[in-house]
């Protein structure tokens, strides 16, 4: 599933209206701090992109929205969750800048971003100091 994230009601329903507007189902969850908007997987990619670019839109109306409620302080971070599910089924969140993941999903789609911190995960998790070659020669189908 890929999941877009938000800290507004109002925001919120501005892209779920336009996911429905696609004609593709999403699911939404939340609790007292954010909304969560998850779309299958299935979806064609010309759809994720657009999917992608409305978000990457309303996260900056957002940002705006947060900045005109509470105005710009030092105080006032906004920061992306990435969720990493470990091979234990425990969870952990890998916080980064807005601004970095916003330039990353224009270039990568969300799955490839999800693919990328599994591989990130499962090297930190079960380490292996051999080369991608030295895997290969050595046989290891697991990484083929």
């Amino acid at each position: 599933m890929f999941e877009f994230v938000f800290f507004h009601q109002n925001i919120s329903k501005l892209f779920t209206d336009f996911i429905a507007g696609l004609g593709i189902e999403y699911r939404v969850e939340g609790d007292e701090d954010t909304i969560t908007v998850s779309v299958s997987e299935d979806v064609d990619d010309e759809r994720v992109e657009q999917i992608e670019d409305e978000y990457d839109r309303l996260l900056d109306l957002s940002r705006e929205q947060t900045d005109s409620e509470e105005g710009e302080d030092r105080q006032n971070y906004q920061k992306a969750s990435l969720l990493i599910t470990l091979k234990s089924g425990d969870t952990s969140y890998a916080h980064i800048d807005t601004d970095i993941i916003n330039r990353v999903l224009r270039t990568i789609s969300t799955g490839e971003l999800n693919q990328l911190i599994e591989a990130i995960a499962d090297a930190v998790e079960n380490p292996d100091d051999r080369s991608y070659c030295q895997i290969i020669k050595e046989g290891d189908k697991d990484t083929q």
